[in-house]
């Protein structure tokens, strides 16, 4: 890889890693504004709980394709000199989530009450809190549809190398979802929610007027046989299966967090912003933008110039994530005074979010390491071993979880230890 390459993927790394910045502060304060704003009123954990099915819709139908299959094959269909076959496939993958949403969101919608039985735990069927995560979930169904074509829209902007507009739209997405909480949420939960799913819906029409240039090349067909779809949906298959993985994860946790006192899930979601972010901002960003160019050297088989820029991206992300990891650590319990404390929040409450960030804390390393060789994996279009690291990491979640809640005294402080050991 030239110097004029190196200087080009080090500014693509630090635009993708500004927008990420910004994503990951919006987002940030819509955390902090559930807190303070929803969280008095008694019901943020219900609306937190009621993103459980929508997301999983998201991360069955698209999830981890986008990074694991949308980006590497059209990315290297167009360094061949390919790009309309690159398109049928992402095409046809994008008609077929399409048709799959109306299926599964149907289902979801009529079995919404089994569903929440299982991803809220320690609420009782028939009560209000029970209730009220059915409704809130069948009111944010309809965000999965707009989330997913918008992600399938940054996928394709990644592949042409248009990082700016694939890395700020969730800027705009937060925003919105900010003053939907600031005009609503201490109002009405059934109005917040609604604004929530507006937001996904304006979230992705500014992401489609993004992509309509390079849109001249869709076609509303299923080209089911075509040998660039076949490579598409081997790769996609495994990858959905892994970030579905992810999220039944951050499920399991959160259910086991509805079984400890009010608030408790909030708490927990507090936590697991807070060492999030660092992560979104050096680790996932860093990801986004190697991906491509690591995707472009396999295939034009450039072995050396490929593990050159693996070996720099683990490199440059353990020397971010290590003093990080360590000052989430040494200083949990004033980051989360600061960052939480705008309200009234009373000592207890600063104590236990401290210990929950300290038991997310070492997560930080891990998963940054794990987010760089998963893109790895990705741009050999080898979506296999994640799926499989997944899997195992359910078994221990579950068991790890099961231990802590019922054989220690550390209540919802458990779930993020589990979430540490996983």
């Amino acid at each position: 890889m030239g110097t004029g390459e190196e200087k080009r993927l080090s500014r693509t790394a630090a635009l993708v890693m500004f927008a990420t910045f910004l994503s990951r502060i919006t987002g940030f304060l819509r955390t902090v504004l559930i807190k303070n704003i929803m969280s008095p009123k008694g019901y943020s954990d219900e609306f937190l709980v009621a993103f459980s099915l929508p997301d999983l819709t998201f991360e069955l139908l698209v999830g981890g394709a986008i990074a694991a299959a949308i980006i590497p094959i059209l990315s290297s269909s167009i360094s061949k000199g390919n790009e309309k076959d690159g398109w049928k496939a992402v095409g046809t993958f994008l008609n077929i989530t399409i048709i799959s949403f109306f299926l599964l969101s149907i289902i979801f919608y009529v079995f919404t009450p089994a569903f929440v039985s299982l991803v809220a735990i320690g609420y009782e069927p028939g009560t209000e809190k029970f209730n009220l995560v059915v409704k809130l979930t069948r009111i944010l169904l309809p965000s999965s549809l707009f989330m997913m074509l918008a992600g399938q829209c940054n996928g394709i902007l990644n592949a042409y190398n248009r990082f700016a507009a694939a890395s700020f739209g969730p800027v705009l997405y937060n925003l919105c979802v900010m003053l939907s909480i600031i005009a609503f949420g201490a109002r009405s939960v059934e109005l917040t929610t609604v604004g929530v799913m507006i937001s996904s819906f304006i979230y992705f029409l500014v992401q489609l007027l993004c992509i309509w240039e390079h849109f001249r090349l869709y076609r509303p067909k299923l080209y089911l046989k075509d040998e660039t779809f076949i490579r598409l949906i081997k790769l996609a298959i495994p990858s959905l299966a892994a970030s579905a993985v992810v999220q039944v994860n951050a499920i399991i946790s959160r259910s086991f967090s509805t079984r400890f006192a009010q608030n408790s899930v909030t708490m927990m979601n507090n936590a697991n912003r807070t060492w999030q972010l660092p992560l979104g901002i050096f680790a996932q960003s860093l990801g986004v933008a190697m991906l491509p160019t690591l995707s472009s050297q396999y295939a034009l088989e450039e072995k050396e110039n490929y593990k050159r820029v693996l070996n720099t991206g683990l490199r440059t992300v353990m020397a971010l994530c290590i003093p990080s990891t360590m000052v989430l650590i040494v200083l949990n319990r004033e980051i989360m005074q600061i960052l939480f404390k705008w309200g009234y929040m009373s000592n207890y409450e600063v104590i236990m979010n401290g210990l929950a960030l300290l038991a997310y804390a070492p997560a930080l390393l891990f998963q940054s390491v794990v987010v760089i060789l998963n893109r790895a994996f990705y741009s050999i279009q080898n979506t296999r071993v994640p799926l499989l690291v997944g899997l195992g990491t359910i078994g221990v979640n579950i068991c790890a979880n099961l231990y802590f809640v019922n054989y220690t005294d550390y209540g919802a402080i458990g779930t993020a230890m589990a979430t540490s050991l996983r």
